[in-house]
């Protein structure tokens, strides 16, 4: 992955034609059309507005530079001619090297990758993009970034999630089959649901992606006569953003949320308690840290007292559930 800086780099990238999933099978036409006619800058705007019914000349002109700046064709005189890395583009159906030259380029791409070694929402994207500096006004040039990573192969949006595709992974050396990375997504919004199960049999409201400041909280519980919720609750499947959980139970916390909750999996709740004792040494004694795999069982013992919750002793049966809990 390029290491460039963000300052290096240019901030607008702009779309290509060919819809959401079809910026390179167009941009790898036009740079068919320039191997073939070397055209002079009317000749390539001409045949850009007629393949595909583009109009506006600020935008022909971009999309010649968006060529030009990726380095996959050059004027010599009057005449657009393929770079070398264009003319290998071409003979291969691998689509690294526009991958490497957005990297090299444009804001934003590598870190957004990094980002999807785990299935996340556009909204948690664009916050943990923030958080390392990356922002744009508006939401364009990150739906852009995430169209062009799915035009390449690299991924995948499945529901409202997106998350690497198999030869994503392969970027980071990783072997990592597409239908693995899918389950990872399935799973995650399965122990969501299961947390809301949970919330109804105790008669608690369950709120995904609560905000707390600039943070969005996976799920929190709000009990009906209490201001405020009384319980946030993060899961991490993917050790990669342990810290980034715990950063935003460390302001749910701030914010007189009591109870945390951290989901992860087996062999990732010592890292995660480590972390924990360093870095957020003022949560320890509200923060749990339990096995993604409890959630399912909560919601057995949950559902055994789900024909009582909203009778006038339903107080006393949740009492119980947390003491069963504890214990």
């Amino acid at each position: 992955m390029f290491k460039k800086t963000y300052a290096q780099r240019f901030n607008r990238l702009l779309y290509f034609p060919g819809g959401k999933v079809g910026y390179v099978e167009s941009l790898r036409s036009t740079l068919t059309f320039v191997d073939s006619t070397n055209p002079i800058e009317v000749q390539l705007t001409n045949w850009i507005r007629e393949n595909f019914n583009v109009h506006s000349e600020n935008l022909l002109v971009d999309l010649i530079q968006t060529m030009e700046r990726l380095e996959l064709i050059t004027k010599q005189e009057d005449r657009f001619l393929l770079t070398e890395s264009a003319r290998v583009l071409l003979k291969t159906t691998d689509n690294r090297i526009v991958f490497s030259a957005l990297c090299e380029k444009y804001s934003g791409i590598n870190e957004i990758m990094e980002l999807l070694q785990e299935a996340i929402s556009y909204e948690q994207i664009v916050r943990l993009l923030c958080e390392k500096g990356i922002q744009w006004n508006g939401k364009h040039q990150y739906l852009i970034r995430l169209n062009w990573l799915q035009s390449i192969g690299y991924v995948h949006k499945t529901g409202q999630l997106y998350v690497l595709t198999q030869e994503g992974w392969k970027i980071f050396g990783i072997e990592k089959a597409l239908f693995e990375a899918e389950e990872n997504v399935s799973f995650h919004q399965e122990l969501k649901n299961d947390l809301k199960a949970i919330g109804a049999c105790l008669d608690w409201e369950t709120l995904f992606e609560f905000p707390v400041g600039r943070y969005r909280i996976d799920a929190v519980y709000r009990q009906k006569g209490i201001v405020g919720p009384i319980c946030a609750c993060e899961i991490q499947i993917c050790a990669n953003h342990l810290e980034e959980a715990l950063s935003r139970l460390y302001v749910a916390r701030n914010q007189n949320i009591f109870e945390l909750r951290l989901y992860t999996t087996e062999d990732q709740i010592a890292q995660a308690k480590e972390i924990a004792r360093h870095s957020f040494p003022d949560l320890i004694g509200d923060l749990k840290i339990i096995d993604i795999m409890q959630i399912k069982e909560d919601r057995i013992i949950a559902e055994r007292f789900q024909g009582y919750v909203n009778r006038s002793f339903s107080r006393r049966l949740r009492l119980r559930y947390r003491r069963f809990r504890r214990d």
